[in-house]
């Protein structure tokens, strides 16, 4: 068995930076889509 992950080694594999997402542009927005099924208010 390995101590160690080879393919690990020597390898720089940095996390890219997760940006924010904004899939409703305001709180009206989602208000209305939220009428439009039938669940009232979202807040």
């Amino acid at each position: 068995m390995l101590d160690v992950n080879p393919a690990k080694q020597g390898v720089e594999n940095p996390q890219r930076r997760r940006t924010e997402k904004r899939p409703f542009e305001s709180w009206a927005e989602l208000d209305a889509i939220a009428e439009r099924l039938g669940l009232g208010s979202a807040r």
